[in-house]
């Protein structure tokens, strides 16, 4: 067992403390332009004229111009300017619209199946029953 002779003083740890002030930081806007002061961004000689839509950015890939396109947790832009706007629910409904699609397909191709078995099955119980009554007529 320990002994404890000594505590202690943790009372200033209750002091209150100013409350911390907020700062505020912006980031500088990206431009096309350099700037001769401040490094930035500096697009390839192949991205120039070469627009990206809905804050989709020039880069190269394979030394060829392409958009890289915006993209957030609901929605993205696709094509290739970033010109067409997707939703994670589009993608739900054609999700759920091809599902309902092939369910409702293989349910027809069941029921047409079971339907043409249970008429062939028919159609060999009257012949056998044919056959059966022909041979009865014959025995007496």
């Amino acid at each position: 067992m320990t002994e404890y002779t000594e505590a202690e003083d943790v009372s200033h740890l209750n002091a209150t403390q100013p409350t911390p002030v907020p700062t505020t930081t912006t980031k500088p806007p990206i431009t096309n332009v350099p700037n001769p002061t401040k490094p930035g961004p500096v697009l390839p000689k192949e991205c120039e004229g070469f627009v990206c839509e809905n804050e989709g950015v020039c880069v190269l890939e394979n030394a060829k111009a392409v958009c890289r396109c915006k993209v957030t947790k609901d929605w993205w832009y696709v094509g290739e300017k970033c010109e067409r706007k997707v939703s994670s629910q589009d993608t739900l409904v054609i999700a759920v619209s091809s599902s309902v699609t092939i369910f409702a397909v293989m349910l027809i191709i069941t029921l047409t199946s079971v339907f043409c078995l249970k008429k062939k099955h028919k159609k060999q119980l009257a012949n056998t029953g044919k056959a059966q009554t022909t041979e009865n007529d014959y025995a007496f």
